[in-house]
This record gives structure tokens, sequence and C-alpha cells, in this order.
């Protein structure tokens, strides 16, 4: 099944972690780890080369995030705070520990260094 843009120029991405119907002009990314192992230069490869498979190498005029659960909250907040500071937030995620199955913090994640990886990867 194909998951390209229909739209000239716009970059979708179904990060939701499950096919939708009614997305199918939405390419699909799994990213299948835990929170607490994410490959940030990884990651930032991987979304480069999606963008350069559904636009051809041109620039996005716009991407469209089809994220899961509370994120899209958390996706405003990030916006509003970048809006207010000018800069990224940290985020700390929550994860679940493996022996005691239990939920913690976890590791710190500067936004503003996965931006710089990100725009490092985009030229790879």
């Amino acid at each position: 099944m194909s998951y390209h843009s229909k739209e000239e120029g716009v970059l979708k991405l179904n990060m939701s972690g499950r096919f939708v119907p009614g997305l199918e002009s939405y390419r699909y990314l799994y990213y299948p780890v835990d929170l607490q192992d994410i490959d940030e230069e990884h990651l930032a490869k991987t979304i480069a080369k999606a963008a350069r498979e559904e636009l051809g190498g041109n620039k996005a005029k716009r991407t469209v995030l089809v994220s899961p659960g509370l994120t899209p909250l958390a996706l405003r907040v990030i916006a509003i705070l970048l809006g207010l500071t000018g800069s990224l937030p940290e985020i700390q995620p929550i994860v679940r520990d493996d022996r005691t199955g239990k939920y913690g913090l976890g590791d710190i994640v500067n936004l503003e260094d996965l931006w710089a990886i990100a725009k490092v990867g985009a030229a790879c």
C-alpha cells in the first residue's frame, strides 16, 4: 500500500503508531523502540529520507503530522513556548521500567540539540 502525498509540496507523516483508515495519503513512519532508546540522528535521517522521497528534493510548503494520544496538546504547548521564548524547550518523557513495570521520568531531551542534528541529517 502506498502512502504518498496527494497534495503537491505537502509532507504528510503518520506517526500515530498504527495504520489509520483515511490516512492513505500519509507516509506511515513507525519507530519501534522505547522512548529512552531513541537515536535522534537515526530518526532525523529517517524523516529526511521520507521527505526526499515524498517531495523529490523540494522543500515542503507545509508538513502535516498525525500524532497519538495527548501528543497534539504537547505539540501545541511546544509551539506556544517557541513563540514566547524564541527557543525550543527541553522535554522529559515518562518511561516504563522493564524490570519493575513502574513508570518514572526518562532522560531529558534537548529539542534545540535535536533540531541541530536534524539540520545535519537533512543534508545526508
